[in-house]
């Protein structure tokens, strides 16, 4: 199932709750004035989501059933937050692209805090954040996977970045849980 959802305005929740809002395999979410800002979106079973807005907040909470891909959160003024949970295992998180020209950025894996979530990484690709005084924070269950754009060079570009928790930062090739020198 394919949602696509396009606002000249926003896209908010219409109450503050925790019930889900968009059950579908891929989200694409569209908006002039922000997408979840005021109340939270709540997703369940996507695999693969866009949401991008001129400006204004992106606030989306996802129920994982398996891996998920953000091909793309963007932003011109306003943050970004993604949580991510899931029953069992930990999935894996994999963001393409998050851009923000003027906000923090929040992501979370947090998997099912079972204390067995090893696999619930959270793979940056390609993230152009807030280089005056942004804050990018990152969550991850045990795991964080590598950090690299599509030619292979490193691209996380932030003011200020926050990894609360992680096993394994950025590439670890041999597996010695240390930061590879890809990282760097």
């Amino acid at each position: 199932d394919t949602v696509t959802v396009t606002a000249a305005g926003s896209i908010d929740d219409l109450l503050l709750d925790t019930a889900t809002d968009i059950t579908a395999d891929i989200v694409d979410l569209n908006a002039g004035e922000g997408i979840g800002g005021s109340a939270a979106l709540e997703l369940a079973s996507v695999r693969s989501l866009s949401a991008d807005t001129t400006d204004g907040d992106i606030d989306l909470d996802n129920a994982a059933n398996e891996a998920v891909t953000v091909t793309s959160l963007t932003t011109g003024v306003g943050s970004v937050s993604y949580d991510q949970t899931h029953a069992g295992d930990g999935l894996g998180l994999s963001v393409t692209r998050i851009g923000v020209g003027d906000g923090n950025i929040t992501l979370t894996n947090s998997g099912d805090g079972g204390g067995d979530d090893a696999d619930a990484d959270i793979a940056l690709q390609d993230v152009d954040g807030d280089l005056i005084d942004g804050v990018m924070t990152v969550t991850a269950g045990s795991g964080f996977g590598a950090v690299t754009n599509g030619a292979g060079a490193d691209t996380v570009d932030v003011y200020t970045l926050t990894i609360a928790a992680a096993a394994t930062v950025g590439a670890d090739g041999d597996n010695d849980n240390a930061v590879g020198a890809d990282w760097l």
